[in-house]
């Protein structure tokens, strides 16, 4: 499946090949956030992660693809295209920073008007601090 044909089932959805953002289809947002990041690589792979926790055949049922529909047919290795690294822009590093940051940002301001944190906010306090450790990662290259 190429991108164009998954992008055009969600909604919300910014950027441009081969990068976008959109609101996730399989849980429900508020305040209209886009938690979806989609990335189609140049081996013809579509590759998504919701940064509020939904899980790929949550998304996918969502909006009615199978996982192996975001992923092309299998050449031999002596067809296949040798793999290409391209490093990450500042603006593809702020979008993927976008949703941890502002989260980390509300608790900030919560506990610095003398309220505590919920263990629920804690737990996703974790969890997005290992999302950003994940993330500084990949785009130190490692």
């Amino acid at each position: 499946m190429k991108a164009d044909l998954l992008i055009g089932k969600l909604k919300g959805v910014i950027g441009r090949a081969p990068r976008w953002r959109a609101m996730c289809p399989a849980h429900e947002s508020k305040h209209g956030t886009r938690s979806l990041s989609i990335c189609e690589t140049p081996d013809g792979r579509v590759l998504f992660h919701c940064f509020a926790g939904c899980d790929v055949e949550s998304v996918c049922g969502a909006i009615g693809v199978a996982l192996e529909d975001l992923f092309p047919d299998r050449e031999s290795d002596e067809n296949r295209a040798p793999k290409i690294v391209k490093p990450w822009t500042a603006r593809e590093v702020c979008q993927a920073m976008e949703v941890p940051l502002t989260f980390a940002w509300m608790m900030l301001v919560k506990v610095g008007g003398g309220s505590k944190l919920t263990r629920a906010e804690r737990a996703e306090c974790v969890r997005l601090s290992e999302v950003c450790a994940s993330l500084i990662h990949e785009i130190a290259g490692g």
